[in-house]
């Protein structure tokens, strides 16, 4: 039978290792929020571009409409 100190060591061990997994799946977890926290951010920031994008489009097919319309 282990005496109460080799139990005692087995004890500290695992809740090593056990403290070592969750820092490590807590640090994950958050690098992954801070990359989403990150990519909200820039299409937030992007979204003025966006807009002006689908402004240029929309100019682009309506001269394409008026171009088609005078070749016809």
């Amino acid at each position: 039978m282990a005496t109460k100190s080799t139990k005692r060591n087995y004890y500290k061990q695992a809740l090593k290792i056990i403290k070592n997994k969750w820092i490590l799946e807590w640090k994950s977890f958050r690098k992954e929020t801070n990359t989403r926290r990150l990519a909200a951010t820039s299409l937030w920031n992007a979204k003025p571009l966006f807009r002006a994008n689908r402004e240029q489009i929309a100019k682009i097919k309506e001269v394409n409409v008026l171009e088609t319309d005078s070749l016809n």
